[in-house]
């Protein structure tokens, strides 16, 4: 295979993931702006853009550490284990940081009730910099339909979650009526 099918191969097989999981996302928007007030959206709108210098802190490039060391099939699993430990405590630690003085962090981006959103955030970013690692391993490997099939479990994961969300406010709303 050439390096041109290759490389266009791989980027349809890892990209398609990420575009429908922001295609998806994008239309979560509508049922966002249903269920939270405006300084709620306000506030996640804020903390999203944070989320990427957040997750360059949480990864501190050990994807990237990753695929040029553990090139090597006998290095792979040592270096594996080593990076994903590193990028687990250094996410643990900063989200729980960012957990406990959650109230702190609300009151930074000017929105001081938005408390349990700021929890929220550093319960994903820690979730996001933990399975960062995982997900290059896949990619290392040429995992690509393993690849693909775990993130949009993922995204369907996430949208359940949301609707979910959406309908316990919804039937809340109504008992207490």
């Amino acid at each position: 295979m050439s390096v041109l099918k290759k490389l266009a191969s791989d980027t349809a097989t890892y990209g398609i993931s990420t575009m429908l999981g922001r295609f998806l996302n994008y239309l979560l928007v509508a049922l966002h702006t249903k269920l939270f007030e405006p300084e709620q959206i306000a506030a996640q709108g804020q903390l999203y853009t944070y989320a990427g210098l957040a997750l360059v802190l949480y990864t501190f490039g050990m994807e990237t550490a990753f695929f040029r060391f553990a090139r090597q099939e006998t290095d792979r699993k040592e270096y594996y284990n080593l990076i994903l430990s590193a990028v687990t405590i250094v996410s643990l630690f900063f989200s729980g940081l960012l957990f406990i003085f959650a109230e702190s962090a609300a009151d930074f981006i000017k929105y001081p009730e938005s408390v349990s959103i700021v929890r929220m955030f550093a319960m994903i970013m820690a979730i996001d910099g933990i399975v960062s690692i995982p997900f290059a391993r896949l990619r290392l490997e040429g995992k690509g339909k393993k690849f693909v099939v775990l993130r949009v479990a993922n995204i369907l994961i996430n949208i359940f979650l949301n609707l979910f969300s959406w309908l316990s406010v919804r039937i809340f709303m109504l008992v207490n009526i």
